[in-house]
């Protein structure tokens, strides 16, 4: 996270923040296939868990 917090006037200020999740993007990736009757797909991993990579932008307004 990364922000800056701005002076208006006595009591008003406004914060903007940048902020991010999962920066690099590394997947995570989700369980093998078990099922031993399908020796095809048997210890395939077919699909990523979690969320991909996000970036905020926020702006307060404190008065």
């Amino acid at each position: 996270m990364l922000g800056k917090r701005v002076s208006i006037a006595s009591q008003r200020y406004a914060e903007i923040k940048v902020e991010a999740f999962n920066l690099l993007n590394h997947p995570n990736f989700g369980a093998p296939a078990r099922d031993v009757a399908t020796p095809n797909t048997f210890g395939t991993i077919s699909s990523a868990v979690g969320v991909p990579r996000t970036v905020e932008l926020v702006f307060k307004f404190y008065f």
